[in-house]
């Protein structure tokens, strides 16, 4: 896990990062293509060689926001909260030419309250980067296979919670 942003909110772009989008509102319909209150992303990553946990909300339910506009020529991407989630512990451990990402968030930190045996969209996703670690080439999630563009941030950056899955918890 190689990132060399100092940025963030852009660390998507600049290395190495794990995804997960967990839609946390399980009335909220399963066919939309625009993210509502309860749609987040959890972005894993290093900044400055410290494990990071950076948490994307593009419709705050409630608290303060922490507002984020990811542009380029092609359009733009609102998101009502972008920050690090200290609460987040995160590990990184390299193992060979790869790493073994660990990652424990608070459900509270997150506003998730999962019920046993309840179904939730969601998806995880991984991000590699170049040799360098200085910005991405490749990502791909398990769920979502729209995910061949890695040269436009707003794209990037948008949710698409009619792409994501079907997780039950067990």
């Amino acid at each position: 896990m190689l990132n060399s942003g100092k940025d963030f909110a852009l660390l998507f772009k600049t290395g190495d990062a794990c995804d997960l989008y967990i839609a946390t509102d399980p009335s909220a319909d399963p066919q939309r293509t625009r993210p509502v209150a309860g749609d987040i992303r959890l972005l894993f990553s290093v900044m400055d060689k410290q494990p990071i946990c950076v948490l994307y909300e593009p419709v705050a339910r409630e608290g303060s926001r922490a507002m984020r506009l990811f542009t380029s020529p092609t359009g733009a991407e609102a998101f009502d909260r972008v920050e690090i989630l200290t609460a987040a512990k995160v590990a990184v451990s390299r193992k060979g030419n790869g790493y073994i990402l660990e990652a424990a968030v608070p459900l509270s930190a997150i506003g998730f309250s999962p019920k046993q045996g309840a179904t939730y969209k969601g998806d995880v996703g991984v991000i590699w980067s170049d040799a360098g670690g200085s910005r991405n080439v490749l990502r791909v999630c398990y769920f979502n296979k729209d995910t061949s563009i890695v040269n436009d941030i707003p794209t990037e950056a948008r949710l698409q919670p009619h792409r994501w899955g079907m997780i039950t918890v067990e």
